[in-house]
């Protein structure tokens, strides 16, 4: 059987003094390359040529990508098998709590880093995993992968030879890994945002945030373009202060993101509500009077990791470099926790180890932080664990996966779904659009959202995944003059571009009067889910394996379904019941729809999620965001009294038992 080979990212350096040299030694008559520089490309090509060796641009997508059960390789990855790889990484801390270093969570931070489920960018252990399974799809022998990420573990090498793929590192001694180098980092940040100073004529040069003494103590809050502080009907990052009593001078605004910088129009938003800002990004403002934030010299802190962590991570290489990079965001958070005087920080984003290098840096400051859920999880990934003060989550259920996936939190705290006070809210304006639809002749309304797309179809879904499911919907909706059809989009603001030649179809829809889309928003859309679902007979998910958006739908009492044409049979929402909640293909669900609709007495257990939201929501009484603020709100008042952190929070922690039920509270070690 033909032996192949396959390399990651092909430079000249790699063709000349790795590839070439191996292909002349292994003799192996094909190279797939996925990426390539185009001159390296060309240059193997015809070498290739002249010594009997075919190199090829390998293409493949990752929606064909899948195991033998269906399963989608991209999910099964961060749902197993990252999870597996780790107990071979670390087999001698099996715990979390085990070899901690002066009783931080550097060795959260380093298990969570190394087992990354990023796949996009070169060079991460995710990547080569899911790289192996597209060498087995290729070719189902023997092969070799040249990879990108250092393959020095022989437990990946075992994990590799399972599935017939010999791997080997991909080297250059002229190599920065970027991503992983603390100081580019701390400089490429620090010389932008002295660029911008220069740019806005701000001065003094290195104009210092006053000092913290003197300054009640904040919720620092990160903000990611979703403002709406008084539209508490659309998603907003400040959801928990419109639905409680803390003072808008009590939160400072942490920005982040280009999507929406602050000017001047933002900016009386927060004054207003008399909320402080401070840019941490030089792409997060134009307004000279909030310069970017910029850490002292202090911040490019260097160091050698201790020993008892090369002892406890003998599998990680670049262990200097990781550890590097926790220094850095310590230091960096430290010191911006102590000028400013936060006290409490609040993220959502727990989906790499920043987190947790954050979480020490507030800790040495005298704070705590916290994350609060807002995407619904029902399966265990490891790119979700924690390792915080204290947790906001939906019910009993996120806890228990928290504890699967090997999270630290002292303080888990059950308040129901943060969003549910939209409801109310939002029904008389779907009435409204529903009307509006009907009168053209619309007799059923069809709501439909998704999870955005890339245009790589390697490394993600992709456009012409999403296409598909927009074309079946738009195609009924022109055939059948009775359909009404309301889209809400998870990034709106990108959509007629990810439609590319669908876009004018949906031109078309929208002519006829029965085809609304919700396009309010740039990096997430503004308008929740349930907007779109009020309005509808049915609402529509076109990924099962990302249900937060359907959860929503379900929770405002809307006949919800999901397609799970992505392939991720183990979700516990499978047992909704497939061909009533769940669905396979979009002909299934077709026709299922119209046998509902065309029965007087309708399919029993049609897009019905009640066996399961209870589970999911064990209050359901709209007061969800409104239990987030009043905790926060009693840790930031015993913070103005003087009391510890450990103090603050076993405080908040004891109310909020009395109040709703001592099982509201939990601890997962």
């Amino acid at each position: 059987m033909e032996t192949h080979c396959f390399v990651e990212r092909l430079s000249l350096f790699h063709w000349f003094f790795q590839v070439f040299p191996f292909a002349l030694k292994a003799r192996f008559k094909t190279l797939f390359i996925f990426d390539a520089k185009p001159f390296a490309l060309d240059v193997a090509e015809k070498m290739g040529t002249y010594f009997g060796i075919k190199v090829e641009k390998l293409q493949f997508r990752l929606v064909d990508i899948r195991d033998e059960n269906g399963m989608l390789i991209r999910l099964r990855i961060p749902f197993r098998d990252l999870r597996d790889l780790e107990n071979d990484f670390f087999p001698h801390s099996p715990s979390l709590l085990e070899g901690r270093v002066n009783g931080n969570r550097l060795c959260s931070y380093l298990r969570k880093e190394v087992i990354s489920p990023e796949i996009v960018s070169g060079g991460s252990l995710s990547r080569t995993l899911f790289l192996v399974h597209v060498c087995r799809w290729k070719t189902k022998g023997k092969c070799f992968l040249f990879t990108g990420y250092p393959v020095y573990s022989e437990a990946l090498k075992r994990y590799a030879l399972k599935y017939q793929v010999e791997l080997f590192s991909l080297w250059s001694p002229f190599r920065i890994q970027w991503k992983r180098n603390a100081v580019l980092k701390y400089w490429y940040h620090l010389f932008f945002n002295w660029v911008w100073r220069i740019k806005y004529r701000v001065g003094p040069f290195l104009k210092r945030a006053s000092a913290a003494s003197g300054k009640d103590p904040k919720i620092a809050i990160d903000y990611y373009n979703l403002l709406n502080i008084s539209q508490p009907e659309k998603y907003s990052d400040f959801s928990f202060y419109q639905q409680s009593e803390i003072k808008g001078s009590d939160i400072l605004a942490f920005l982040y993101t280009a999507a929406d910088p602050l000017d001047e129009e933002r900016l009386r938003v927060f004054e207003k509500h008399r909320m402080e800002v401070l840019p941490l990004h030089f792409r997060a403002t134009k307004v000279a009077s909030h310069p970017p934030w910029i850490p002292t010299w202090k911040a490019m802190l260097r160091g050698s990791p201790p020993d008892s962590l090369a002892r406890q991570f003998p599998e990680v290489k670049n262990l200097r470099a990781l550890f590097s990079s926790y220094q850095w965001l310590y230091t960096y958070w430290r010191q911006l926790f102590q000028e400013t005087n936060a006290k409490i920080y609040l993220s959502w984003h727990k989906y790499n180890g920043g987190h947790m290098a954050i979480a020490d840096a507030i800790q040495e400051a005298g704070g705590v932080m916290g994350i609060y859920q807002r995407a619904l999880d029902v399966t265990p990934f490891s790119e979700c664990r924690l390792d915080v003060d204290f947790a906001f989550g939906y019910s009993k259920i996120m806890a228990d996966l928290e504890k699967e996936q090997m999270s630290r939190i002292p303080y888990f705290i059950v308040t129901g779904y943060l969003g549910d006070h939209r409801f109310a809210l939002l029904r008389n304006c779907a009435s409204k659009k529903r009307e509006e639809i009907l009168q053209r002749g619309t007799k059923r309304i069809i709501a439909f959202t998704d999870e955005n797309s890339a245009v790589d179809d390697r490394w993600h879904t992709g456009n012409r995944f999403m296409r598909e499911n927009y074309d079946f919907l738009l195609e009924k909706l022109l055939q059948n003059p009775w359909l009404g059809l309301i889209i809400k989009p998870k990034v709106p603001s990108t959509l007629r571009f990810r439609l590319g030649p669908l876009a004018a179809t949906l031109k078309r829809a929208e002519a006829t009067g029965r085809c609304l889309v919700y396009e309010e928003g740039s990096s997430f859309g503004s308008c929740p889910p349930a907007l779109a679902a009020l309005s509808a007979d049915v609402a529509i998910h076109g990924h099962l394996c990302a249900p937060t958006a359907p959860f929503e739908c379900a929770l405002a009492g809307v006949p919800t379904l999901m397609l799970d044409r992505e392939g991720f049979p183990v979700s516990p929402l499978y047992d909704l019941g497939v061909g009533k909640v769940v669905f396979k293909s979009w002909e299934h669900l077709w026709e299922t729809c119209l046998e509902h609709w065309q029965n007087h007495q309708g399919i029993q257990g049609f897009g019905d999620w009640s066996p399961m939201l209870d589970h999911f929501d064990p209050f359901r009484d709209g007061k969800a965001s409104e239990r987030m603020g009043i905790f926060l709100k009693w840790m930031l008042e015993d913070f103005k009294a003087g009391c510890n952190r450990e103090a603050v929070m076993a405080n908040a922690a004891e109310r909020y038992c009395k109040q709703w039920g001592q099982d509201k509270v939990m601890a997962i070690h």
